[in-house]
């Protein structure tokens, strides 16, 4: 079974929301992933590339967690 490389953005547009929902402990990133990851299998690339710059928020949120994680492991 192979997917096109739309499904794979799809699937991983997804998952990094997923990731950052469970980080920010919000809904709002796993909601966006969800309506990115709709657009992208519609080829609706406008709404992908304004719902990326919200993503990217809840991205910066997930970095900064694991950068104090990777500082307490350090310690």
């Amino acid at each position: 079974m192979s997917i096109s490389l739309r499904e794979a953005v799809a699937i991983g547009t997804l998952l990094v929301g997923l990731t950052a929902s469970y980080f920010k402990g919000q809904a709002d990133s796993e909601r966006t992933a969800r309506l990115i990851a709709k657009e992208v299998l519609s080829e609706n690339m406008d709404t992908v590339t304004y719902r990326l710059g919200e993503l990217s928020d809840g991205l910066g949120h997930v970095q900064r967690k694991l950068d104090e994680l990777r500082d307490r492991l350090v310690r």
